[in-house]
């Protein structure tokens, strides 16, 4: 993949597109094998092909000398397969892989769901309910939720100009009558 399709990450292979279509979107899968043992995992999902038997590829060292040629093999089998169907049989054999996942396909992966790892937080009455990533790690004693939303733009304006900074409410008030200091996003600033 490498060669072919320049911009693809090291062992990271195209599987089947989903949908009415070929173009309705692309799906890949990455497959990290270190060891003999992953590597004799592999074949076996695969089936065992011709090519996978060659005595060169018996050693790690053999497999990272033909890596180009081994990449376009998987890249070949693994194109007309799904994703999270083929993720699925490799973990099941012991060889690490994983979907690779648009953003919109990342909130429905059950193992995000099931660390809770975005969490819905209202935001403004006018902008409504969306969800927020937590931390990826867990602590028992101490549960990670969101508390508040993101910051308003200007939200903070008083607390800034007159507690941080010090300016009387005469000096903020010239500033926010000049129309320096507001809570309102004007597009026409660059």
């Amino acid at each position: 993949n490498r060669s072919i399709f320049g911009h693809a990450p090291t062992n990271t292979y195209p599987c089947k597109a989903v949908g009415p279509t070929e173009d309705c979107g692309d799906r890949w899968i990455s497959i990290d094998v270190t060891t003999d043992e992953e590597w004799q995992a592999l074949v076996e999902v695969m089936g065992r092909p011709v090519w996978a038997m060659n005595p060169e590829y018996a050693t790690r060292e053999g497999r990272l000398a033909e890596h180009d040629e081994i990449d376009a093999c998987i890249r070949e089998w693994t194109a007309d397969r799904d994703d999270y169907e083929l993720f699925h049989q490799l973990q099941q054999a012991g060889v690490p892989a994983a979907p690779v996942l648009e953003v919109s396909r990342v909130y429905d992966d059950a193992h995000v769901q099931h660390r809770d790892l975005f969490q819905p937080q209202t935001l403004y009455d006018d902008v409504g309910t969306y969800r927020f990533a937590t931390p990826f790690y867990r602590m028992p004693a101490t549960p990670i939720t969101v508390r508040q939303p993101p910051v308003a733009f200007g939200e903070h304006n008083d607390y800034v100009y007159r507690e941080l900074l010090g300016l009387s409410d005469e000096e903020y008030q010239a500033y926010v009558d000049g129309g320096h200091v507001t809570m309102d996003f004007d597009p026409s600033v660059p």
